[in-house]
């Protein structure tokens, strides 16, 4: 089961409504603009649509990906979420990510947290979200160990395990290869072959 924590504080400047794409220079940050402030709740955060981000992003993309081996497979799936009309940041998020999934083969299931009914917050929510689930095991990526209090899930039984990624290698039509690009850098470049990438690279501590 994946939480999608939708009722968290919005971060700004983070990637909840941008993320990065290879360019031949470097990378270059695709940006949703939003209206927010810094207490708002990320479900309700809406797009800034004055702007034509859209466009902006779809000629970025094309640009930069158009050469790459699985342009042609991936691309019509991704623009045809463009084309669509977006009030809430948590929807176009969503549309992207439901795409992403079915390319990785990510077959997991996923709520939102706000479905839940947990007030609390920071590690107390994580820790009653896995008990309104009934979770025996949390897989936490490995900052976690920063801001969980690891005491309270151990003593309800829950065990924490953390989760250390290492960034795969993998052919980028750019080159040096850059890590850390969004997730469509990998499946433009890499097709079918991208969930078994991902499959070796977790790393589970």
């Amino acid at each position: 089961m994946f939480v999608f924590l939708d009722d968290v504080q919005y971060e700004k400047n983070w990637v909840q409504n941008r993320n990065k794409i290879r360019t031949s220079d470097g990378s270059i940050w695709l940006t949703v603009p939003v209206n927010a402030s810094l207490d708002y709740i990320l479900k309700d955060i809406k797009i800034e649509n004055t702007t034509n981000w859209r466009a902006k992003h779809k000629k970025s993309i094309q640009i930069n990906y158009s050469k790459t081996s699985y342009f042609k497979d991936f691309w019509p799936s991704l623009e045809q979420i463009y084309e669509k009309n977006f009030d809430f940041l948590v929807d176009v998020d969503m549309e992207i990510i439901k795409l992403l999934m079915k390319e990785l083969q990510i077959k997991t299931k996923t709520i939102f947290s706000s479905e839940l009914g947990i007030s609390e917050k920071g590690s107390d929510k994580i820790l009653g979200i896995c008990k309104k689930l009934d979770a025996d095991v949390y897989l936490s990526g490995i900052l976690g160990g920063n801001y969980l209090n690891l005491k309270n899930f151990e003593e309800t039984g829950i065990q924490v395990q953390f989760q250390n990624f290492q960034h795969p290698v993998y052919e980028q039509y750019y080159k040096p290869f850059l890590p850390n690009m969004a997730s469509i850098d990998l499946i433009f470049n890499e097709g079918k072959n991208a969930p078994k990438i991902l499959q070796e690279a977790k790393n589970i501590a």
